[in-house]
């Protein structure tokens, strides 16, 4: 699988758990990355603490539901050394 690949995988479980939430909740994540760090959610499986951030930023305690949402749709790719890094890294 390519890194591309990867990299819309991950995007695709990002916007799925965050419209789970309500699609306010897509919106405000995504307004918060560019504002803060001048970003998209495709940019996140290169830099997973900028979403780490956003996420605790805009959810507070409650951003597991979240994390976990995305780790459960990512599952099975997860094995990939770049994903397996990128949930390593947001789990934090």
């Amino acid at each position: 699988m390519s890194d591309q690949t990867k990299k819309v995988f991950v995007d695709i479980a990002i916007q799925k758990a965050l419209l789970e939430s309500g699609s306010v909740s897509l919106q405000r994540v995504s307004n918060r990355l560019f504002e803060i760090y001048h970003s998209h959610l495709s940019d996140c499986y290169d830099n997973p603490e900028y979403l780490r951030e956003v996420l605790k930023d805009v959810f507070g305690e409650s951003n597991t539901v979240i994390v976990d949402a995305i780790k459960t749709r990512l599952q099975s790719v997860s094995y990939h050394k770049q994903v397996e890094v990128f949930l390593s890294k947001l789990g934090e």
